[in-house]
């Protein structure tokens, strides 16, 4: 196959090109800011992956998961996201993990040791399982927090967990974090500084089966492509810039000032 990451080696360079390739990500949870990580990961050239969901794609998915098509829909996220790897490089080694994220993620972690972690889980529980063991293992990560309820995806930025508010599900996530003794200060994540929309609601929503044992039904808030899609992007750029230089120890791009 010809060179298909010439240009992004004419960008970065060969030594770059290589750390990449031979680097391990895993990202826990595959919609719509998982998915578009694990797009923007793979087209880098990223050369392994455990991709870690319970969950299939409904056709509600297709607004805004870019791994979401009419094929898919009502099949296994992991194995699309498998597919999509491969299909991009067919030489990207992947592991599909089909599981839920509880408090024995550290098995996870324990098993399948990788160079940089995205977190796009958007439960609370799992989250803050997955953020308490990654802070506490001093694991490289990056860590998206709520990205649905806004229009403007222009307002996402990377920062810290304190740096946070007016997200419903940092406010909790930090509370929770706090009780745990985690330094919310030290938690890298993607974040929008947009408040939540209220929105219209979702008239005849009928809630969709989960497809797993574990979690709860939960009436979502409304969501686009594009601002999802932009926080999936950003935690690509964090987990590339990191893998860039093995001596970083994280990326701070503060959000402009108002």
């Amino acid at each position: 196959m010809e060179n298909w990451l010439l240009r992004t080696e004419a960008l970065v360079g060969k030594t770059v090109l290589h750390r990449w390739k031979s680097s391990r990500v895993m990202v826990f949870g595959v919609g719509g800011v998982g998915g578009m990580a694990i797009e923007a990961l793979a087209r880098s050239g990223i050369g392994h992956f455990v991709v870690v969901d319970f969950d299939v794609f409904h056709s509600t998915n297709l607004n805004r998961q870019v791994l979401a098509t009419q094929r898919t829909v009502g099949k296994r996220k992991v194995l699309a996201a498998q597919e999509r790897i491969q299909s991009i490089n067919p030489e990207a080694e992947v592991v599909a993990l089909e599981a839920f994220v509880d408090q024995r993620v550290g098995e996870i972690l324990e098993k399948y040791s990788v160079d940089f972690v995205i977190d796009a889980i958007d439960s609370l529980n799992p989250k803050v399982f997955l953020l308490k063991t990654l802070w506490e293992w001093k694991l490289p990560f990056v860590s998206a927090m709520g990205a649905a309820a806004r229009f403007d995806p222009m307002a996402f930025c990377v920062g810290k967990l304190s740096d946070v508010h007016g997200c419903p599900l940092s406010r909790k996530v930090k509370q929770r974090l706090r009780r745990l003794g985690v330094k919310i200060e030290e938690i890298s994540v993607v974040y929008s500084r947009e408040m939540v929309r209220q929105g219209q609601g979702l008239l005849g929503y009928e809630p969709e089966k989960n497809t797993y044992e574990r979690g709860r039904e939960r009436i979502p808030r409304g969501s686009m492509a594009t601002t999802v899609m932009v926080a999936g992007l950003l935690c690509a750029q964090v987990a590339l810039q990191y893998l860039s230089s093995h001596e970083k120890k994280g990326v701070h791009h503060p959000c402009p000032k108002d």
